[in-house]
């Protein structure tokens, strides 16, 4: 809104993002924008918790490698790295 944007690659005009700054929010709200939408789901309602048994059921959901906590595990670190590059 501030600096009067339509799409995200817009936010490379001028000196806001880098290509690779663009590139890394679209990567992250894409997955936290999932992350949502599957709380939703899961719940049958709005949710925005992210509870220890939603993280064990969704990393089971989007397939990480390990199971029950290492998974939950790999989920948060991977859910921390894009909330902290938005950040």
């Amino acid at each position: 809104y501030c600096y009067d944007v339509r799409a995200i690659g817009d936010l490379t005009r001028g000196t806001i993002f880098t290509p690779e700054d663009a590139k890394a929010y679209a990567e992250a709200l894409d997955f936290l924008a999932t992350v949502r939408a599957s709380l939703h789901l899961m719940a049958g309602r709005a949710e925005e918790r992210l509870t220890f048994d939603a993280q064990l059921k969704l990393a089971q959901t989007y397939h990480y490698r390990q199971s029950g906590e290492e998974a939950a595990k790999r989920f948060m670190k991977h859910y921390f790295h894009h909330v902290t590059r938005v950040g």
